[in-house]
């Protein structure tokens, strides 16, 4: 389902295809094409691709860690709603 959806456009299903590829659910993990798919979807507003596209560059997954890009795309999610971004940030500005 997930995959029709991202192969058609659907930054939602590129956001809920990437979170399946980054950790294996219902899908064998791949976290090149995770990074890739929540990128798009963090691109077109989805918070919660958002978040883990933080999430990817606070732990260097498929990128380099980089964590004033963590910061930013965790502000960007908590500024459109996703609350475990806001508890990321918290975590990682007491660094």
């Amino acid at each position: 389902m997930f995959l029709k959806s991202a192969n058609d456009g659907c930054s939602l299903g590129q956001g809920n295809l990437g979170y399946c590829y980054l950790y294996g659910e219902g899908i064998g993990k791949n976290e090149k094409k995770a990074f890739e798919l929540l990128l798009k979807s963090a691109n077109d507003g989805r918070s919660f691709s958002q978040y883990y596209l933080g999430y990817c560059y606070e732990k260097g997954i498929e990128t380099n860690k980089n964590i004033k890009n963590a910061i930013r795309w965790y502000e960007i999610a908590s500024g459109n709603g996703e609350k475990n971004a806001r508890k990321r940030l918290i975590k990682l500005k007491r660094k």
